[in-house]
């Protein structure tokens, strides 16, 4: 069955179906909404689900505190990855993907197609930005 809608509450709704998520959780999440959950999925990512977060900054560089949280995120097993597009910090085109068939949007997203085809439509554009976005490595 699949779902999708836009959140009055993110930060909440992510919370909520990432403890609801059977096998897998795709993120895209700004820098300062990361750090407010950081601590949130450090704590769930030891359960065993598969986690792949992109964090979208302006800045290139990380803080000492980001540092800490990607390291032990990575150290967890989760895939983290780094993007600095101007669009989507614009747009601030920020959503979840809980099991690839439930889409939390930060923002409104309007479409006449089916919710089948939209949620299949937000995960290929997470494929996409997957690709243009750089694997947090941590030297």
């Amino acid at each position: 069955m699949f779902k999708i809608y836009t959140s009055s509450s993110f930060i909440n709704d992510l919370k909520k179906h990432i403890l609801s998520s059977k096998f897998s959780v795709e993120l895209v999440i700004s820098e300062q909404d990361f750090k407010q959950i950081s601590q949130f999925l450090i704590n769930e990512s030891i359960k065993g689900i598969l986690f792949e977060i992109i964090i979208c900054s302006k800045d290139k560089d990380k803080s000492i505190r980001t540092f800490n949280i990607l390291k032990t995120l990575v150290d967890n097993g989760v895939s983290v990855l780094w993007n600095d597009d101007g669009n989507i910090l614009k747009n601030e085109s920020y959503f979840l993907i809980s099991d690839k068939t439930i889409v939390i949007n930060k923002n409104y997203f309007v479409n006449s197609d089916s919710e089948e085809d939209q949620v299949r439509y937000i995960n290929s554009i997470f494929d996409s930005i997957v690709k243009s976005s750089k694997p947090v490595i941590l030297n």
